[in-house]
């Protein structure tokens, strides 16, 4: 009975949230909030262009990749390499607190590869939709958004 109450208020709580325009959780990987005041509200989410970029070379990278020696996980040790900040890390330098130095791994890349954020579509209750146009997706997969021809 709990954990149904405890559902229920998240639920509610998102709902709220994503009907008042407010975020809810962090951002994802190759977006920011934007407060117009240090400390307010968050005002609206914005493209980090050195996040994104950074996602769409990986994504090049792999999907160029005609031998199948570029994957998820050589990528992941490529960033760490490189030196790139982690999702972690590139959080702290937008936000201007001293960043950890975390590696990247197979699992970070292939679940900011893989998300909504970067299909660029959303789930509601009423189903997923087009980020940019609000239109539903076509064909469905189990939670109803469109998949990549495509496997990472």
């Amino acid at each position: 009975m709990e954990l149904r109450a405890i559902q229920k208020r998240n639920r509610d709580e998102t709902i709220r949230a994503r009907n008042a325009g407010e975020p809810k959780q962090r951002p994802s990987y190759g977006y920011m909030y934007v407060r117009l005041v240090p400390m307010e509200k968050v005002d609206h989410v914005a493209l980090d262009d050195v996040g994104a970029e950074i996602i769409r070379e990986v994504a090049r990278r792999i999907l160029a990749d005609e031998t199948g020696k570029i994957t998820i996980g050589t990528e992941a040790v490529r960033l760490t390499r490189e030196g790139i900040p982690s999702p972690g890390d590139r959080r702290a330098q937008l936000y201007g607190r001293p960043m950890k130095g975390g590696p990247w791994t197979g699992h970070t890349l292939k679940h900011i590869l893989c998300s909504e954020a970067a299909l660029g579509t959303s789930c509601t209750a009423a189903g997923p939709s087009s980020a940019r146009t609000g239109a539903r997706c076509g064909s469905r997969s189990r939670c109803g958004i469109a998949r990549p021809t495509t496997r990472w």
